[in-house]
């Protein structure tokens, strides 16, 4: 598997990094001894909690046997400096790698990881920024490749937001699958109604306000409600934008519209409720378990190769 240095995108990273991941997370490469990084240490800071996040770290880390200490109370304090950036890189210094979470800083989240990536030669990951949620896409895809035997190429994808988001659920996760699918041959719809558009320079993507078109013929569904940047921890401004919208759901009419084999996936599927018809959500079409399955295996996988980077660049040392 290629050693990472960092795990901030995929986008930032070579389609045989990539794959190698996906082969690691999906038992095709030979997996690491359970707690062969037993010497290492992992530093999550969480700006911006997420329980499962947490769960699935610690999970993660105690299956390569890796400690993890939390010093998210002093990154949050680093934060209010002006400095931050190289105060993060100074607390990194104390570990191995260093997984941040900081999903609600629109324009400033991701610039932060990548700054404290530049510098400190500590891997760093990213457990979700404002941009990105590299972790969630590639466990998306994985569990894509799998449903699809690895035939990826020209399966259609719908995006599909809706009704009533939360303003503490950004749109990183859709921003970074928009940026991920067409790289492995998927044609990508992204459906939002006005004030809840994405943009992308994909020509892969097309985008639409027509929830029915997107859903015409895909393959796989992906029903995800999020809030715009700007509404983010704005709930009375969030609610009246998304009133007028109420009906963006997917029930059996509009799912209907899908292809016959299509297959549903999303990464909270218990926060979906009635924005998905019960008789949908109950049926063999929904993904949610394998999704969650692949989602602790990727992140496994992206720990043990910046691990590995991490040991190899100091043995080299």
């Amino acid at each position: 598997m290629n050693p990472l240095l960092d795990f901030l995108s995929t986008g930032d990273l070579a389609r045989e990094s990539l794959d190698a991941i996906l082969a690691q997370a999906n038992g095709a490469e030979p997996a690491l001894a359970s707690g062969a990084m037993g010497g290492c240490l992992i530093q999550s800071a969480f700006i911006g909690e997420s329980t499962r996040t947490r769960a699935a770290l610690e999970l993660s880390a105690h299956t390569l046997g890796a400690p993890v200490r939390d010093v998210s109370a002093a990154a949050l304090s680093v934060l209010r400096t002006d400095d931050a950036a190289r105060a993060l890189a100074r607390m990194a210094e104390a570990g191995d790698v260093l997984a941040i979470r900081h999903p609600f800083a629109p324009g400033r989240g991701h610039r932060l990881l990548e700054q404290v990536a530049e510098l400190t030669d500590r891997p760093i990951v990213n457990l979700q920024s404002d941009l990105d949620h590299p972790l969630q896409t590639l466990a998306d895809l994985l569990t894509m490749q799998t449903h699809f035997e690895g035939a990826l190429a020209g399966r259609r994808v719908a995006l599909t937001w809706v009704a009533q988001p939360s303003a503490d659920r950004g749109a990183s996760i859709v921003k970074g699958l928009i940026e991920l699918l067409p790289r492995f041959g998927m044609e990508v719809r992204v459906a939002a109604p006005p004030g809840f558009e994405l943009g992308s320079k994909s020509t892969h993507v097309q985008h639409t306000s027509d929830l029915d078109e997107a859903l015409s013929n895909a393959e796989v569904v992906y029903p995800w409600s999020y809030a715009p940047d700007a509404l983010l921890h704005r709930p009375d401004e969030l609610a009246a934008l998304a009133a007028p919208f109420a009906h963006w759901t997917i029930d059996e009419r509009r799912f209907a519209r899908a292809a016959g084999h299509a297959i549903v996936l999303s990464p909270l599927p218990g926060e979906l409720g009635p924005r998905l018809a019960p008789s949908i959500a109950g049926s063999t079409a929904v993904r949610f378990r394998q999704q969650a399955t692949a989602r602790q295996a990727v992140l496994t996988a992206v720990l043990t190769a910046c691990l590995a980077a991490r040991v190899q660049r100091e043995s080299n040392r």
